[in-house]
């Protein structure tokens, strides 16, 4: 879920526009990814 986060901000930040608004489900999975340590991320 990180790298699809980060490819969207990336891809948008290009364009000269904000990411797209969260669903229901993506704070709670992006607020569980956080409080993992870095070596535990996704992988690139």
């Amino acid at each position: 879920m990180l790298k699809e986060c980060r490819k969207n901000v990336e891809k948008r930040a290009v364009s000269g526009i904000l990411t797209l608004a969260r669903n229901a489900a993506q704070p709670a999975k992006l607020t569980k990814l956080m409080k993992k340590s870095p070596a535990e991320e996704e992988s690139p």
